[in-house]
C-alpha cells in the first residue's frame, strides 16, 4: 500500500491530532468501521465523507490530494475546491458526480482551473 494514499494520510493526520477513530466517528457522523476501512485502504471515502473528515481534523480537504498523482484524484480535488469557492455545485448520484454550473463561463473556468491543477 502506498504511503501517500488517502487512508494513510488520514491515519497520520488523525494520530498527529491525537484523535481516536471513535472520536473521529463522533465528530463526523461516519461509522467507526468505515473510518477503519478508509485507513486500511479497504475502502475510499466519498467526497462528502472526506469533507467531513477534513473539517473534523481542521485541515484543508486538499491535504488528502497533494501527494496523490492520479487524474481522478486531481479532478475530485478540483471539484471540491471549486464548490467551496462557490463556482459550481455538485451532487453524487449512483456513484456519479453531477456538476451544475450557472453558465458556460463557469465551465470554461472549471476546465482552465483543472488544467492548471493537473500541471502541478
Amino acid at each position: 500500500m502506498s504511503e501517500n494514499n488517502i487512508g494513510n494520510i488520514l491515519k497520520k493526520l488523525r494520530k498527529e491530532k491525537k484523535i481516536s477513530q471513535e472520536k473521529l466517528s463522533e465528530l463526523t457522523g461516519i461509522t467507526c468501521s468505515s473510518i477503519k476501512k478508509y485507513e486500511s485502504g479497504l475502502r475510499n471515502p466519498k467526497i462528502e465523507q472526506l469533507k467531513k473528515i477534513s473539517d473534523a481534523l481542521c485541515v484543508d480537504v486538499n491535504v488528502f490530494y497533494t501527494t496523490a498523482n492520479s487524474e481522478l484524484d486531481n479532478l475530485t480535488a478540483s471539484i471540491v475546491r471549486l464548490s467551496e469557492q462557490g463556482h459550481i455545485k455538485y451532487s453524487i448520484e449512483n456513484d456519479s458526480i453531477i456538476i451544475k454550473m450557472n453558465d458556460s463561463s463557469e465551465l470554461q473556468r472549471f476546465i482552465t482551473y483543472n488544467k492548471k491543477m493537473s500541471n502541478r
